[in-house]
């Protein structure tokens, strides 16, 4: 069971948490990059009294079945105040950040409820926020100085005691070497039973993707740190980096290019910062898969970035039913006949879930996928090595370097496009050995590939065991 916190002990199974008006509309964010967050802009007057602040209040009260938010809407969010150090993020009120745990009796009838609902529905979707990656090492935003989660308090938590208030022992990892958690491969799992129709993540970490979702199964509405699109053919790149390099606010450009000869446009980084739109692709993803449900599962959210957190909402307006795992309160979903919130980690949670529909948590593999071909010119055979997305052709770039053997001589490239040029006679030899090297974020050793110049090309997909330190060629 978790530890608990000295300030702030459990509550009894027949407690609720204090009901309290939902906090005002302010400009916040979940799930952004944990190195772009001190980008994040001052507003120069209190968004309370904003336009925008009011528009959203009349959009969520004007609701109607079915009816679904589709508009290109920027980023905005609830409950902080703008004061003499300017924007504040973090949770003001102590009680707000108090953290509730339920007892194992009590959790066992929430989560027995919660799977009664997942049989009686048609369409489940899951809504993630940053608590979803604590488990991986990753720090939330919100919680407090005294939370249980070994990441220690919220970003924008520490950013408001000032970082000499960091305590000693947090357990962080670097996002790139982070392994998706067991709530995120539980996710996974309710996908490939149909359990779960779609996901709507906040998180920018990559976390999901890595996990093994795909594009067409979750939207990343904040973005992701390890992918950049072309401004002018809005072609998409994943890295095994993280793309962000401009210091402005709203400045996206990095300083690589389309790799379409016929485009070469500037790339950006699919970010999303405090009042920047939500990229409308994803937006309109999410909010059509909230219209069509009628359970959401809520995982790891404080739900206070908006629009991000009107998808709960919109399932709930829809008479849908609402459950929401998260240490602190939500005080705008108070638990009634359709709506109820969990006081656990995320992961016991899924557990428990899981475990209830007698599905078992995969481990995580690391999966690749690539394609080397070969082209024969006047003065030279070029193998080319491409790194591609599991689910798609989207271009990768999770090669660092790659060396073809020939003739008892070693050829190399290191920098994209991956073109090793061989000798006009290269194309002679039925099989080369290529040999692969990663960027190694997760002690990937390098790969030897046979590959054979005959033919247009190979697409090769391979699995790496992250506990083993082993590949395998499917």
């Amino acid at each position: 069971p978790p530890t608990k916190p000295s300030e702030a002990p459990p509550t009894k199974p027949s407690e609720a948490p204090p009901t309290k008006a939902p906090p005002k509309e302010q400009p916040q964010q979940d799930g952004a990059k944990r190195e772009a967050v001190q980008d994040a802009p001052s507003p120069a007057v209190d968004p309370d009294d904003s336009p925008l602040a009011a528009e959203l209040k009349a959009k969520k009260s004007g609701l109607k079945p079915t009816e679904t938010v589709e508009r290109h809407i920027p980023v905005v969010g609830t409950g902080s105040k703008v004061g003499k150090g300017g924007f504040n993020p973090a949770i003001e009120d102590e009680e707000e950040k108090r953290e509730f745990f339920d007892n194992e009796q009590e959790l066992g009838r929430k989560l027995d409820r919660t799977v009664q609902w997942m049989k009686q529905s048609k369409h489940v979707i899951i809504f993630t926020g940053a608590g979803v990656s604590t488990s991986s090492g990753i720090p939330d935003f919100r919680s407090g100085m005294n939370t249980v989660l070994a990441t220690g308090p919220g970003v924008w938590e520490l950013r408001a005691h000032g970082e000499s208030a960091t305590p000693k022992g947090r357990r962080i990892v670097p996002i790139l070497r982070a392994l998706p958690s067991p709530t995120h491969m539980a996710i996974v799992k309710l996908h490939q039973e149909n359990k779960v129709a779609f996901t709507v993540s906040q998180n920018v970490d990559g976390l999901h993707r890595r996990s093994g979702l795909g594009p067409d199964q979750m939207s990343e509405l904040h973005g992701n740190t390890n992918l950049e699109t072309c401004q002018k053919c809005h072609h998409q790149y994943l890295r095994d980096f993280e793309t962000r390099e401009a210091f402005g606010v709203f400045d996206h450009r990095t300083s690589r290019l389309c790799d379409d000869p016929g485009c070469r446009g500037v790339l950006q980084d699919s970010i999303i910062n405090f009042g920047e739109n939500l990229p409308e692709g994803e937006l309109k993803k999410a909010f059509d898969h909230a219209g069509k449900a009628d359970m959401c599962i809520v995982l790891g959210s404080s739900l206070r970035v908006r629009p991000a957190c009107q998808v709960p909402e919109v399932v709930q307006v829809n008479g849908g039913k609402v459950v929401i795992c998260n240490l602190q309160n939500i005080p705008q979903f108070p638990s009634d006949n359709r709506t109820l919130q969990a006081y656990c980690k995320c992961d016991d949670f899924m557990a428990g879930l899981l475990q209830r529909l007698e599905l078992e948590i995969p481990s995580f593999v690391l999966k690749r996928r690539l394609r080397i071909s070969a082209k024969q010119t006047a003065e030279s055979c070029d193998v080319t090595v491409t790194g591609l997305a599991v689910e798609d052709d989207t271009p990768y770039s999770f090669i660092k370097s790659v060396t073809v053997t020939h003739a008892g001589e070693q050829y190399g490239a290191s920098k994209e496009p991956l073109v090793v040029s061989l000798p006009h006679n290269a194309h002679q030899e039925m099989y080369h050995k290529v040999t692969l090297h990663f960027h190694g974020h997760y002690g990937e050793p390098p790969i030897d590939l046979q590959y054979g110049m005959a033919g247009e090309g190979q697409v090769y997909q391979l699995e790496f065991d992250v506990a083993k330190g082993t590949w395998s060629i499917l």
